[in-house]
């Protein structure tokens, strides 16, 4: 039976937001590096970073928003390098004692009660 596996970028990026400054995004890592509107996440779709009223940062590798919905290239790198080192760990083999069944020898029909499916 093959097995599906999905990554999810969700822990790198986790370890940014909650850590940006250590890992090396500045001192305000969830400002946007290209955009306005004067508030601590320097976004506001008045300014949006194309607009004439936006502001552009001056080191976007120490900023983990690039616009204020998109990343900038250095978390995009940050989380890369994370997965692959991820990648390369070797898996545990699984333990066959553990496996369940993915489908039953029963036949549903969809018409069942509860009661009925719980036996």
């Amino acid at each position: 039976m093959p097995l599906n596996v999905v990554f999810t970028n969700r822990d790198h990026l986790l370890e940014i937001l909650c850590h940006g400054v250590v890992k090396g995004f500045g001192d305000t890592p969830l400002a946007a590096c290209c955009g306005g509107g004067g508030n601590p996440y320097n976004f506001d779709f008045a300014a949006f970073c194309t607009l004439r009223a936006s502001t552009l940062c001056a080191d976007p590798s120490k900023y983990v928003s690039w616009d204020g919905i998109h990343y900038t290239e250095a978390v995009n790198k940050f989380v890369a390098r994370s997965m692959l080192r991820r990648a390369l760990i070797p898996m545990p083999k699984p333990n066959p004692s553990l496996s369940m069944p993915l489908s039953s020898s029963r036949e549903h029909t969809g018409q069942e009660t509860s009661r009925e499916l719980a036996t």
